[in-house]
């Protein structure tokens, strides 16, 4: 197998910019992209970011609990 190096014109990398530019901007457009893109984000902040992820769904966590339990209106807290 032969390896065959070309040298790219400056035309031909605008060329291959506006194809991936276009395919990039019609993908924008689809609701199944989006959905994707979130897949994806919350992926890799689970993967960079997964202790302080924990931390954070505990404290959550805690905290539905305690604006749950707690009354709206009434001081029960303080007697």
């Amino acid at each position: 197998m032969q390896i065959m190096c070309m040298k790219a014109k400056k035309g031909d990398f605008m060329d291959m910019l506006n194809i991936v530019k276009s395919w990039v901007l019609a993908r924008w457009a689809e609701r199944t992209s989006w959905d994707g893109g979130v897949i994806i984000g919350l992926s890799l902040c689970w993967i960079l970011l997964g202790d302080l992820i924990d931390w954070v769904a505990w404290l959550a966590l805690l905290y539905g609990i305690f604006t749950f339990v707690k009354s709206e209106g009434l001081d029960v807290w303080k007697k």
